[in-house]
């Protein structure tokens, strides 16, 4: 009788630990997508739409992410007139309500030629999360608060453009 009520228990169990995303090993905070901006001024410069396509997971236990941009300039706009000195913020909002950013300098193409060359950076847990912007982009989570934040369930909700 107790071999009876032991084996849906266990049965439970592993069914929880192997759907788990908190437990699931390397592939638990995996995402990928592409984020649209549209109608952005910059100085001497009107995009139409600005897209990144991101990549955020582990390989072998290291944070490994990468992202890609593109755009499209207004009609009135020369095709170089973005800085290519700008950065991008991936933005992440966890379940516990905080918001980090995963910062990019991906290449930055003429408009309308396609994504540049993504900027796929080898980073650190502790230099994963961080603030956007100049004043806080040091503004770093520890490796153990980077690991909470994205084991315990995130969504990316975003980007931010920065120069």
């Amino acid at each position: 009788m107790t071999a009876l009520i032991r084996v849906p228990f266990v049965l439970a169990a592993v069914l929880f630990f192997s759907v788990s995303p908190a437990l699931a090993g390397n592939d638990s905070i995996e995402k990928q997508g592409t984020f649209i901006l549209s109608l952005q001024e910059f100085p001497d410069c009107r995009a139409e739409t600005l897209k990144l396509k991101y990549h955020v997971q582990t390989e072998n236990g290291q944070p490994k992410v990468s992202a890609a941009f593109e755009w499209q300039g207004s009609k009135d706009s020369a095709a170089d007139c973005l800085p290519n000195d700008i950065k991008l913020a991936l933005e992440l909002f966890s379940r516990t309500g905080y918001v980090r950013h995963i910062n990019f300098q991906p290449e930055i193409l003429k408009s309308g030629e396609g994504f540049g060359k993504a900027d796929a950076s080898v980073r650190t847990w502790d230099k994963l999360l961080c603030g956007w912007g100049r004043k806080d982009v040091n503004d770093c989570y520890s490796e153990e608060d980077a690991k909470t934040f994205l084991e315990s369930g995130y969504k990316v909700v975003g980007f931010q453009i920065w120069r």
